[in-house]
């Protein structure tokens, strides 16, 4: 609390600056963020599905909120079990390159079944799921590759819009 020192975290592509400070500045600094994060995981723990992806994100955006990383990996996890595509990708970019805390591997990797979560999110009609499905395909380093099946998927996720697609 109260440092400047900032520093630059990345995951999935995604860059965040983020403050280095405890939960309990946390708490103290956005009372409302720690507020939604404990409703969430309340109701994760009942076994809400959405409140599980809402508590899987905000604790890989804010990893002073989370206990460990388990509990991240396990509400994604559950999530994309349940069909919410965004989770469905998030965990198969996880389960393509396997994800390791300091200690133990928390989630071994495996390609066949990233592929298989990356499919059904991109059938449910989710163009980043597409998106990464095509370049998947048509890398050919999971599957086989395939361009007129990569080049379907990078079709339907740019009539979506998606800008990766369409560059």
């Amino acid at each position: 609390k109260g440092s400047p020192k900032q520093k630059v975290l990345s995951y999935n592509h995604n860059t965040l600056i983020t403050q280095t400070f405890s939960r309990g500045g946390i708490k103290e600094i956005a009372p409302r963020l720690y507020r939604e994060v404990k409703d969430a995981r309340t109701a994760a723990l009942k076994g809400d599905i959405a409140a599980q992806y809402i508590l899987a994100t905000n604790l890989q955006i804010y990893p002073a909120l989370a206990i460990d990383s388990t509990e991240y990996v396990q509400n994604l996890r559950l999530s994309a079990e349940e069909g919410i595509p965004e989770a469905e990708t998030d965990y198969a970019r996880m389960l393509l390159n396997g994800k390791k805390s300091k200690k133990t591997i928390l989630v071994k990797r495996s390609p066949k079944q990233a592929i298989s979560y990356l499919l059904k999110a991109a059938q449910s009609g989710y163009a980043q799921a597409q998106y990464k499905l095509a370049r998947e395909i048509l890398s050919g380093r999971v599957v086989k590759k395939d361009e007129n099946k990569a080049w379907f998927w990078l079709k339907q996720s740019e009539a979506q819009e998606n800008l990766y697609a369409k560059f």
